[in-house]
């Protein structure tokens, strides 16, 4: 899981600047996130502030089901969340002039920045991404948190 969580940052943080326009345009929004990290629940237990960044990408990795195929080798469905945590003070109401609307849909930018970056990529070697979920999380604490659920296919061999 480590090499996935690694091709993820990878993948997430662009180090070149793209020359494609609308590649160029997915990571102008992913370099708006400011905050990368396993996700350890960090948008859940804190007393004033999360000891994040935001915009934030918490990052889960799980199996939640493998097939033994013999040989202490096992085909492993990898479920990938993704939750994007927004200060957000956005205002989308249509009184709004649209530049005004815009600036608050900056959430869904780059939620879809990540989903164009991800959906359909072979991730380390593994298995090709595939979102199964998009979610807006139900909060009362003024935080934004979508969360973006990606599931794939692979064959683990590690303890063969």
């Amino acid at each position: 899981m480590t090499e996935a969580f690694l091709k993820l940052l990878e993948l997430l943080m662009p180090s070149e600047v793209p020359t494609d326009p609308k590649l160029k345009e997915i990571y102008d929004q992913l370099k708006k996130i400011e905050w990368f990290d396993l996700d350890k629940d960090q948008l859940e237990n804190y007393d004033v502030r999360p000891a994040v960044a935001f915009p934030c990408a918490l990052i889960k990795i799980d199996i939640p089901g493998a097939t033994d195929m013999g040989n202490k080798v096992q085909q492993c469905m990898y479920r990938i969340r993704i939750r994007l945590g927004f200060d957000y003070t956005g205002d989308t109401s249509a009184i709004n002039n649209i530049e005004a609307i815009m600036a608050g849909m900056e959430y869904a930018y780059i939620t879809q920045a990540v989903y164009q970056t991800l959906q359909g990529t072979i991730l380390a070697g593994m298995g090709k991404l595939s979102r199964r979920s998009q979610v807006d999380e139900e909060r009362g604490d003024g935080f934004k948190v979508m969360n973006l659920e990606f599931t794939m296919g692979a064959v683990d061999q590690s303890a063969a």
